[in-house]
């Protein structure tokens, strides 16, 4: 009687086992599915990211284009109102 009670217990540990294994395989399954899935999501954000970062990039380099053109026209109204001082200030002083 022990022997079969023995045998009755391990085939109980035997089959909790075998479901035991089941579940973790189908466990096993939805993560594998579910990191996927979340894989193609990171790499779909990391293309916006890339294209986020390649507008950034252009928009700064058309803002020291910008930046360089509005320089050079202030140095260019700088000299000519120099120059209109000097003018100026030689009529005043044929004037006087």
């Amino acid at each position: 009687m022990d022997g079969e009670l023995t045998i009755a217990i391990l085939r109980e540990i035997r089959d909790e086992i075998r479901g035991t294994n089941t579940r973790i395989e189908a466990l096993d399954r939805s993560l594998s599915g579910r990191i996927e899935a979340l894989g193609g999501r990171v790499d779909g954000v990391g293309a916006r990211v890339d294209a986020v970062e390649y507008a950034v990039r252009d928009l700064a380099e058309q803002m020291l284009v910008v930046t360089r053109y509005v320089k050079n026209v202030a140095n260019r109204h700088d000299d000519a109102i120099e120059d209109l001082r000097l003018r100026v200030g030689k009529l005043e002083t044929r004037g006087a």
